[in-house]
């Protein structure tokens, strides 16, 4: 069975990192990344790319795992994310990652459903609405906004690639800091 074709995908505009929680970075320099974001009070897979010729090698597993762990350290109940039911590199990828289809989103889900459905996502194959729900946790968790740098492992063609770095970037946080350092008028 040959692997699915895979195109490279899409650069997000910089409006659109900076709306996010948390962005992951695999590898240096980068190979993969996932963006974070928070909807319906749910942590939210916006994004997860791995360049292709880095595909079938555990990044984008690890980096799956990674956001859900960040997600639940951060006090978040459950991880959700929109991706197609049929490739095999979508749903049933992130089903073998715990994930679950649902069928009544929230409100921000279904809003952000219909703007896929307006720009021709669902034009591509049909689009569903998955969740992972933590188990509850005894442990204290770690405060929203908090960065830390995981070490996951990857499969890898030689030994020095068989550990990929994950950074976890708190973007958000960032933003609002270059925000406060800049001077302000009249000062």
């Amino acid at each position: 069975m040959s692997k699915p074709e895979m195109s490279t995908p899409e650069v997000s505009k910089p409006a659109e990192f900076s709306a996010a929680l948390h962005i992951m970075v695999a590898g240096r320099p980068a190979v993969a990344f996932a963006r974070i974001e928070e909807v319906d009070g749910h942590a939210h897979l916006q994004q997860l790319s791995v360049l292709p010729d880095f595909a079938g090698q555990g990044i984008g597993r690890a980096l799956v795992h990674a956001a859900a762990a960040w997600s639940r350290e951060a006090g978040y109940r459950s991880i959700t994310l929109c991706t197609f039911s049929d490739l095999p590199f979508n749903a049933p990828f992130y089903a073998s990652c715990g994930f679950a289809i649902i069928g009544s989103p929230g409100p921000g889900l279904a809003a952000l459903r219909d703007h896929e459905r307006r720009i021709g996502l669902d034009a591509a194959g049909r689009r569903v609405v998955m969740q992972r729900v933590f188990a509850p946790t005894p442990s204290p968790v770690r405060s929203r906004g908090s960065s830390s740098h995981l070490n996951v492992a990857a499969r890898g063609n030689s030994p020095t690639e068989n550990k990929l770095k994950l950074q976890v970037i708190d973007v958000g946080t960032a933003a609002h800091a270059d925000r406060r350092r800049q001077p302000t008028s009249g000062a």
